[in-house]
Parts: structure tokens; C-alpha cells; sequence
């Protein structure tokens, strides 16, 4: 009875201990540094790596048990420099190395040499060394400094940050060098911070941790060869061979669970679209899928708690991503510029999130965050222009972070919560809600070449998705009124020429119409005088100086916009209410027509003049002063279907003046042999192309002018009475003949100089 009691109190003291051991980790850490020998090390090492094998698997690097090496290694084991070992390279941790026993040293140049517990705890048990004379091999990693030789402005040195890593024969002293790295130094930066950067403990053993450890190769059905490093009783996924497309990662490989996506396990890989991870899956590590721009889907499963720093960075075509409810931090940059993704549950279990998480997501319209959440820094959402809705448990810790969010995102919170008084105490729209399923949704459409952003009744430009150099926004989009134009809407398009923006669009936010950095015309025509334009809302990209026109009333926020800008590139012109559109039309077609008259005034003292008689009345009119003028307003695809009738014609204008004189009976019409040719102007009012009629006393000058800014123009001479014939019905018959229906105005001489003097 008595020893039965004994052994159940010792055995309760063994699990005691055990249990007092396993949570120890700190104190064992501790311990390393107060060993008066390096064996004794050795042996506490060893028992921290047997007690927390779990633990050190799979983190554990929030205690250190590098330290500096106690007495007992040989002289010299260290050189000053790793060159007088006389190493060989390799390309990889020697194979027949494995199952021998190490220790593990580090070293910076001229410093002293640690012992470096942080990966040797991490070895294969049958690697770890008990003590020195049982040692085979060291684990030898060297950082140093390399002078990079950048120049700087002004003067300033910098050195890049290099790692070497070699196995030394304790034996024979002969080493093998099978693994390098170098941070290069910045080429530019503030002074003290250029240098390249460090390598923590545990980016060091990401590096190395397969090389010691050793790989599993095994092929996935769709013939990709998937790379596994192993860890110890489990593994993680390191890379893959070939050019996926759909990658669907085992639960197991080679009796190895797998945890993790390893760093960079498919950095850039262009080509794959899906991914299938498997419940088991802990951490998806740093840059795990960085620049996978046409990765669409991937599920992550229930057990994973990690998603690392630029996990998913420029992944442009990623559209949906459930978080599941177990996980707990999302690091920096982990989605930055993923331009599909439109809406963010973030879940209860999420305790941190890292700088810039979802910065730069141009299309994120929708955000779901809880109480929980701690934010590193005040810009998550920055520059999301758009963020439509946030919804907020609560906590007091999140205003900082949504400082940066848009004016108009409007607010959700709890009634009571911290969050909506902060809200409306910082004059934001918030809106009482108990829940984010009480939140109206949030819903992108296409329409005729754009892209538009659906919420609470109202409709935003979100991109202009078309080919045509003329861009009209449209007053509404499947009913709803177009109110606003949204960040990078018509961005560094090179086919658009002239935007028109209806007199219902309220604002125009940061950076939401720029022009190429090309010498190409931009014509910008608001007609709202009110309209709020977010400050760098209309400009250029790059260095180019030729100005975008902005064309709206007098004494319009445009107006004030284009006097206050001084960093963009940007024109003003009136325009809007009490400016007729058909002006500039005018204006274009009376250069060409002065041309045309400067043409036939040529010809005209080489000409046989006999034969050309009629051409000797011809110049006698003042260009600018037409006894009437008609402008017959086209589409695009009206202007190339005339264009297609014309096929091969060198001149337009003059080719459908002949067809005019030929198959029309224009009054005593007779095309001119001499025609203004092609010449750049600015592209035409509301994107629409023009033929414009110039009607003098005795003569027509006809004028084409395309959405690009490109014109042409043909002479007729004919009657009188050609005037009085000039109306909209008379114009829109002669347009009709040849498959074109566009509005037509008709000017008198007066309505027509007067629009000529503007």
C-alpha cells in the first residue's frame, strides 16, 4: 500500500516537473547564458529541444537561445575570416552529412562566437550533439559587412549585409560552404538607414531549415512537381516545379503533415490560378504567393492562425478571400494592391493586423472589422477610394487606424459603441447598426465599356473599360444616378481624348482622370459648376507638360480647381451652361476652311484658267463671317461607317463632296480639285465627331472633323440660293442618304460668327 502510495506521488511529481519543464521555455533560455561550460549547453539544449519540440517546430522565437559560447571549443575554431578555412562550395547541405552529429556557432567578423541554440534546437534529434567529443560537424553561419561602393548625393558610405553558412569537420578542419545571402545596401534613404538590412534568427533558419532537414519531392496530378521541406514531425511547402495552373496541396506528403506555405513558395508564378489548401494548414508564410497576378481563387482552411508579411501582394486578379474564424494575424502588405478583392470579413478571432494590409485595393467597396483587432499603424485602408461601407464591433483602438479611410465611406457601428460616437465627432456619415448584415451591399456592374459601383441608389465610375477616344459618362446605370467618379476611373488611357461629365456627377475623387505621359490632347468637360474635385483629381502622369483642358462655366469649382493646381499640368476653357458645344466645331472647321481658300488662291495662278473660270471669284469672303453654317453631330461608329463608304479615299471631305455633288442635287454644286488635308485639333465637345458646313456667298466649304482631333476639308461652289436651302430637315436628308441619322443644328451668319468670335 505504501509503495503503491509512494510511486503515485512520485509519479505526480515527474508529471509536476514535466509540466513545470515544458512551460519553461524563458527560464531555460536564461539557463543557456549562466553554463559555465559549453557541454553544459550542449545538455540544456538538448532538453529544451526534447521538452518543446512542438513549440520549436512551429515558433517559439520570442525566446532567444543564441548566447555567447561558454569555454571549451577549440582555438581558432573561428577564424578572423571564413577564407583561411580554404572552404569548397556546394550548391546544397551536403547528403552524407545527414545523421551525423553538430553543434551550431555563429560569428560576425571581429565578434565574438556565439553559441547558436535557435537553430541547432531546431536540428534532427539524431543531429543534436550531446556534448563536444561527440560532435562531428559544426554549423557555422557568418555575418559580416561588404562596403557597397554606391556614390550617394550628398556623400554618404553603406555596406551591404552578407550571410555565409558552412559545415566544418571538427576532425579534419576541412569546410564546405552551401549557403549564402546578402541584403543589398539601399541606393537611396536617410543617412544612418542605408545599409542592407539584418536577417532575424528565425529568417536565417527559414533559409536553412530544408537544406539540414532535407526535402520531399512528390508530383500533383496535374503533373506539377510540389517541393516539401521537413521540420521535424511535420512539413511545409517550399516551391514547386513547372507552370502550375490549379495546385491542390495534400494534407500529407511522405507520412509529414503539412502546416505551412513556405516563404516565397510561389513568388511570381504567373501562371497559377488556383489554389486548394488543405485543413491542417497553420501559416501561409511571407510572400507565399507575392505577384501572382492571375491567381483567382484560394480557400483557406479552418485550422490556419497566419498569414504572413506581402503574403498576397500584387495578387491583381484575387476576387475572394474568406478568412476563417480561427485566425489570429494578418501581416503587412499581406494584400496590398490586389485590385479585385471587393469585400473583407475580418473575424472575432483576428488579433493582429499589420501595417498596409489591404492598402492600395482599389476595388475594396466593403469592410467587416471586430473589437478585437490591434492595428500597428494609422494607414490599413488608405487610399481605398472605394471603400463604401465599414462595419465596426467596437473597441477603442481602431479610430487611429480608419483615420485614413475615404470622407464618404459611410460608417456602421453598434449604437453606443466608441467607434459611431467617433464617428460622428469626427463629422463622418455613421449609421447605427447592430450588425454587418444589416449593411445595404455593395455591387459592380458593366455598361457599355465602363464599370460601375453600386451602392445605396447612387452609381460611381469605377473604370473605363472601352477603346474609344471619346468618353461620355452616362447619367444613369441600371436606374441609378451616376453621383461621382472614382479614384484612377480614366487613368493613362491612351486611346481617350475628351471626357464629358454630366451635370449630375457631384464629385470627382483623388487621382481619377489622368492623361498619359504622352503628348497627346485630353479634353476634360464638366458641367456641374459645383462639383467637388478631390485635390490631384485631373492631371498628367509623368513628366509631360502639355496641359489637360478642363472646360466648364465660369467661376465653376473646376475653374477654381485648374487656378489652384500647381502640380498637375491643367488648362482651363468655359464651357457649360450659355457656351455652345459647336463652337470649338466651328472654330476648327473655319482654320480649314482658310486653308481651303489659301489652296484654291494657289491653284489658281497655275491652273489653266480657262478651264477652272469658276474659280475666279474664289478668295472673296471673310472666312470668319459665313453667311450660315450646320454642324451634323455623328458617333464614332457613324463617322467609320462613312469613312468605310469612302474606302481608300485620301481625303475624306473631299471624297463625300463629290458623292454629294455626284448623287445629290445640290444646287449648282462642283467640287474643288484642292482640299485641306488631315491636321491635328482638339478633339470635338461631349466625344462626338462632326461634318460641319461653312456657307458663303456663292460657295460650301465641308469640313469632317473625328473624335481624335483629326480634320479634313472640301470646297463646293454653288448658288445663292444653296442658303436659304440650309436647315436641319434639308441637312439631315442629305446625312440620311448616306446611313447617318446624327443631331444637326443650323446657324444663321450672325449665330454663326458669333460663335467664331468665342
Amino acid at each position: 500500500m505504501k509503495k503503491a502510495l509512494l510511486l503515485s506521488v512520485l509519479v505526480l511529481l515527474l508529471c509536476m516537473a514535466f509540466t513545470a519543464l515544458a512551460g519553461t521555455l524563458p527560464e531555460d533560455g536564461s539557463a543557456l547564458k549562466e553554463a559555465k561550460t559549453f557541454d553544459r549547453q550542449l545538455e540544456i539544449l538538448n532538453n529544451i529541444a526534447r521538452e518543446h519540440a512542438e513549440e520549436l517546430e512551429n515558433g517559439g522565437w520570442d525566446v532567444s537561445l543564441n548566447v555567447s559560447a561558454a569555454p571549451g571549443l577549440p582555438e581558432k575554431l573561428i577564424p578572423d575570416s571564413f577564407d583561411e578555412y580554404g572552404y569548397q562550395n556546394a550548391a546544397s547541405f551536403p547528403e552524407e552529412l545527414r545523421g551525423h552529429k553538430f553543434i551550431a556557432l555563429y560569428s560576425g567578423r571581429g565578434t565574438a562566437v556565439n553559441f547558436a541554440g535557435d537553430w541547432l534546437a531546431r536540428f534532427p534529434r539524431d543531429m543534436q550533439a550531446q556534448s563536444l567529443s561527440e560532435a562531428e560537424y559544426a554549423l557555422i553561419v557568418e555575418g559580416f559587412w561588404t562596403p557597397s561602393g554606391y556614390e550617394y548625393i550628398p556623400p554618404a558610405s553603406s555596406s551591404h549585409r552578407d550571410y555565409y553558412a558552412l559545415v566544418l569537420n571538427l576532425q579534419t578542419g576541412k569546410a564546405t560552404r552551401f549557403w549564402s545571402h546578402r541584403n543589398n545596401a539601399k541606393t537611396s534613404g536617410k543617412w544612418g538607414q542605408l545599409d542592407g538590412d539584418n536577417l532575424s534568427d528565425a529568417e536565417i533558419w527559414n533559409y536553412l531549415r530544408s537544406e539540414i532537414w532535407g526535402e520531399i519531392r512528390q508530383e500533383a496530378p496535374d503533373g506539377t512537381l510540389l517541393i516539401f521541406g521537413i521540420t521535424g514531425r511535420n512539413c511545409y511547402l517550399k516551391g514547386c516545379e513547372g507552370e502550375p495552373v490549379s495546385v491542390e496541396v495534400p494534407a500529407v506528403a511522405a507520412d509529414y503533415p503539412v502546416l505551412e506555405i513556405g516563404k516565397e513558395c510561389f513568388y511570381g508564378c504567373r501562371t497559377l490560378k488556383s489554389v486548394c489548401l488543405p485543413e491542417g494548414i497553420k501559416r501561409i508564410s511571407d510572400s507565399a504567393f507575392y505577384n501572382c497576378d492571375s491567381l483567382e481563387d484560394i480557400n483557406l482552411p479552418s485550422t490556419l492562425e497566419v498569414i504572413g508579411n506581402e503574403a498576397f501582394r500584387y495578387c491583381a486578379c484575387l476576387k475572394n478571400v474568406t478568412f476563417p474564424d480561427g485566425i489570429k494575424s494578418i501581416g503587412e502588405l499581406a494584400f496590398y494592391e490586389d485590385n479585385m478583392l471587393t469585400e473583407v470579413v475580418l473575424p472575432a478571432s483576428l488579433t493582429d493586423m499589420g501595417n498596409k494590409a489591404f492598402m492600395y485595393c482599389s476595388r475594396l467597396s466593403r469592410v467587416v472589422m471586430n473589437h478585437a483587432v490591434s492595428f500597428r499603424e494609422e494607414d490599413l485602408f488608405k487610399s481605398d477610394s472605394r471603400l463604401n461601407c465599414i462595419y465596426v464591433a467596437g473597441g477603442e483602438n481602431n479610430s487611429a487606424a480608419l483615420a485614413g479611410i475615404p470622407s464618404y465611406t459611410v460608417v456602421y457601428a453598434p449604437e453606443g459603441s466608441y467607434f459611431l460616437q467617433w464617428a460622428r465627432e469626427s463629422g463622418r456619415r455613421a449609421v447605427a447598426c447592430e450588425s454587418p448584415a444589416d449593411m445595404p451591399p455593395v455591387e459592380y456592374v458593366t455598361e457599355n465599356g465602363m464599370e460601375f459601383l453600386l451602392f445605396e441608389g447612387e452609381a460611381a465610375l469605377s473604370a473605363y473599360l472601352g477603346e474609344e477616344a471619346a468618353v461620355t459618362v452616362p447619367e444613369t446605370v441600371k436606374g441609378y444616378p451616376v453621383t461621382r467618379i472614382l479614384s484612377q476611373a480614366i487613368y493613362r488611357l491612351e486611346q481617350v481624348t475628351s471626357i464629358t461629365i454630366p451635370s449630375g456627377i457631384k464629385e470627382i475623387i483623388g487621382s481619377a482622370i489622368y492623361g498619359p505621359d504622352k503628348n497627346v490632347p485630353l479634353d476634360v468637360y464638366i458641367a456641374n459648376p459645383e462639383i467637388t474635385i478631390g485635390e490631384n483629381s485631373i492631371g498628367r502622369y509623368g513628366s509631360n507638360e502639355t496641359p489637360v483642358t478642363i472646360h466648364a462655366p465660369e467661376g465653376s469649382t473646376a475653374q477654381r480647381y485648374v487656378n489652384d493646381t500647381t502640380g498637375e499640368p491643367v488648362a482651363f476653357e468655359p464651357w457649360g451652361e450659355g457656351v455652345n458645344p459647336d463652337a470649338r466645331v466651328l472654330k476648327n472647321a473655319a482654320v480649314l476652311a482658310g486653308q481651303v481658300q489659301q489652296a484654291v488662291s494657289d491653284f489658281w495662278t497655275t491652273c489653266d484658267q480657262k478651264e477652272y473660270s469658276w474659280l475666279a471669284r474664289i478668295p472673296g469672303y471673310e472666312i470668319d463671317k459665313p453667311e450660315a453654317a450646320a454642324v451634323l453631330r455623328l458617333t464614332k461608329e457613324q463617322f467609320d461607317a462613312l469613312t468605310l463608304l469612302m474606302t481608300g479615299a485620301e481625303n475624306t471631305a473631299r471624297v463625300f463632296s463629290l458623292i454629294v455633288n455626284t448623287q445629290w442635287n445640290l444646287p449648282y454644286a462642283r467640287a474643288a480639285m484642292q482640299t485641306a488635308r488631315g491636321e491635328q485639333f482638339k478633339a470635338a465637345p461631349d466625344g462626338f465627331c462632326a461634318v460641319a458646313l461653312l456657307a458663303y456667298r456663292t460657295d460650301l466649304v465641308l469640313v469632317t472633323l473625328d473624335v481624335d482631333g483629326n480634320g479634313q476639308a472640301a470646297l463646293l461652289c454653288s448658288s445663292p440660293s444653296i442658303i436659304k436651302e440650309m436647315t436641319p430637315e434639308y441637312i439631315t436628308v442629305i446625312a440620311a442618304r448616306y446611313g447617318v441619322s446624327g443631331e444637326c443644328s443650323v446657324y444663321s451668319g450672325e449665330e454663326a460668327a458669333a460663335l467664331l468670335a468665342k
